[in-house]
């Protein structure tokens, strides 16, 4: 998925967790209302064409530790 992006960290984020079958992303919560700050998770809305055929996989919540 191309994601053009001034924010380093978006980006990666893109990379690591959004497949290359997303048709789109959004952001929601603290940084959505740019109330973001260091130590903010960050919530995604990942949309696919088809949704997965496990229930589980569904609604997946993905960990990321680090922070720079």
């Amino acid at each position: 998925m191309d994601h053009p992006s001034s924010e380093p960290l978006i980006a990666e984020v893109l990379e690591e967790f959004v497949p290359p079958e997303a048709v789109g992303v959004g952001l929601l919560g603290s940084f959505a209302r740019s109330q973001g700050q260091r130590y903010s998770d960050l919530d995604l809305n990942i949309f696919v064409p088809r949704a997965p055929e496990e229930q589980a996989e569904r609604y997946t919540l993905r960990h990321r530790s680090g922070a720079a």
